[in-house]
C-alpha cells in the first residue's frame, strides 16, 4: 500500500494565497504529520498480518499434532487404568465353548449378563479366543469363525469378575470394535467400558468415524457414565485408522 504525503502547505487553502484560519486549522489538524499518519496505518497493517499468520500457524499445528491410531488396540493402550495388559498363558480351545472354567469355577456364556442387543452363542469365541488376567478379573475375546465381512468388526468379550468368590459374575461387553485391552477403572474403581457406534455425516451413507460411549458396572448393572468419545476415520473406507475427533468429559 503506497503512502501519499502532500507537498502543499497543510496551513494553505488549496487554489488560493489565503492562509487557514484557527478553525480551519483545527478542522485539518490531523494532516500536520502525515509522515507520522502514513507509518501508523503501515504498523497497524503489518500487526494484522503477523496476528493472521500466527493463527494460521497454531490452527495448522494443532491439525498436525492430532494422533493418528492404526488399529483399536494402539487406542486402548493409551487410556489410563486398564485392568489388563497381556495375555493369560490360560487357552480357550475348541470352536464351540458353551463355557468358560476359571480358578475352578465354570461360566456358561448364555448364563452371562449380557449388554443390550447382544447375544451368547456358543461359538462366540471363534478358534482362537484369547485370555487376560488381572487381579481377581478375568476377560476372554475371540471372533466367530462364521464372521465375514464388517461381522469381523465385531469381537466379543467376556468378562469374569470374582472379587466376591462365594457368587462370581460373567458379563458380556458390546463387541463393535471391542477387547479386553480397553476395560479400565474408572475414578470411583468401578469396570468401565465403551460401546461404539458408527457415526455418520450429512447425508452420507457410509461411517465417518466412530462414538465411543462410555459405560460402567455398578452393583451388577450397566449403567451409562456421561461421556463420549468421537473416533473420525482419517482414510476413506478405512475404519482401523483414525484420530480422536471430540471428548465429552463426565458429567
Amino acid at each position: 500500500m503506497a503512502c501519499v504525503i502532500p507537498n502543499a502547505s497543510p496551513f494553505a487553502v488549496p487554489g488560493t494565497d489565503r492562509q487557514l484560519t484557527a478553525a480551519d486549522k483545527a478542522a485539518r489538524i490531523h494532516v500536520r504529520h502525515p509522515q507520522r499518519r502514513c507509518r501508523h496505518m503501515i504498523d497497524g497493517l503489518q500487526m494484522i498480518k503477523g496476528t493472521l499468520l500466527l493463527t494460521l500457524a497454531l490452527v495448522s499445528g494443532a491439525a498436525s499434532s492430532a494422533t493418528v491410531f492404526d488399529g483399536y488396540s494402539a487406542y486402548y493402550s493409551g487410556l489410563e487404568r486398564t485392568l489388563f495388559k497381556e495375555k493369560s498363558s490360560t487357552k480357550f480351545t475348541g470352536m464351540k465353548n458353551q463355557s468358560l472354567y476359571w480358578e475352578g469355577h465354570r461360566f456358561r456364556l448364555n448364563h452371562a449378563t449380557i449388554f443390550a442387543n447382544e447375544t451368547a452363542t456358543d461359538e462366540d469365541l471363534g478358534l482362537d479366543p484369547r485370555a487376560y488376567k488381572y487381579a481377581s478379573y478375568a476377560c476372554a475375546e475371540g471372533i466367530a469363525a462364521s464372521a465375514s465381512g464388517t461381522a469381523g468388526r465385531h469381537q466379543s468379550v467376556y468378562l469374569i469378575d470374582m472379587s466376591n468368590l462365594s457368587k462370581p459374575k460373567l458379563y458380556k461387553l458390546p463387541s463393535l470394535f471391542a477387547s479386553c485391552l480397553g476395560i479400565r477403572f474408572d475414578n470411583q474403581k468401578r469396570v468401565a467400558f465403551d460401546k461404539a457406534s458408527y457415526t455418520y455425516d450429512a447425508g452420507a451413507d457410509r461411517p465417518s468415524g466412530v462414538a465411543f460411549q462410555e459405560y460402567v458396572i455398578d452393583k451388577g448393572n450397566f449403567q451409562p457414565a456421561g461421556r463420549t468419545v468421537r473416533l473420525r476415520f482419517t482414510e476413506p473406507d478405512n475404519v482401523y485408522k483414525f484420530s480422536i475427533e471430540s471428548s465429552t468429559p463426565k458429567q
